[in-house]
């Protein structure tokens, strides 16, 4: 099932160059971590390593599959987590709790040790702390139709489908 959503980035800086690299999805790197798989969709500056923590930002796909785990860390990064299928519940330790349906979104630090009890498949964007600042947007399209939307002069938007 393919679910069109877009994903809007606010940078404070360094300011990106005004072009991108088209990723085709066999170029993509998946990795396993400790509930499943994550897929890189997309990383900023182009050749950071996310392992080396080395990016200023990062947009993955996961899939959680099973049903506990913990999320892996990530001090000094902000994350946002959005499934797009499942449903999930996240206990952040001595911080609070949430449960996430399909296009709900939790905005929380990377640093926090983080547990999840659901199976899902989600979008994350992950952001260095003072480094950017963005945001996750669902834009639902049936086949064939399209939209316009309007962005910040220092705003990039990329497209998953």
């Amino acid at each position: 099932m393919k679910i069109p959503s877009r994903m809007l980035f606010e940078k404070k800086a360094p300011i990106m160059p005004p072009h991108f690299r088209l990723i085709k999805r066999h170029e993509q790197p998946t990795t396993n971590w400790s509930g499943g798989t994550t897929t890189q969709l997309a990383i900023y500056p182009e050749h950071a390593s996310y392992l080396e923590r080395t990016f200023v930002w990062r947009l993955s796909t996961a899939k959680v599959e099973i049903e506990e785990s913990t999320f892996t860390l990530l001090p000094g990064f902000d994350r946002i987590i959005m499934p797009l299928e499942g449903q999930i519940q996240l206990t952040h330790e001595q911080q609070h709790q949430c449960s996430l349906k399909p296009f709900e979104q939790e905005s929380f630090y990377g640093g926090w040790t983080t547990h999840c009890k659901g199976k899902c498949r989600d979008f994350n964007l992950m952001m260095k702390k003072d480094g950017c600042q963005g945001s996750l947007q669902h834009i639902h399209l049936k086949q064939e139709e399209s939209t316009t939307i309007s962005m910040k002069q220092e705003c990039t938007t990329l497209n998953y489908n």
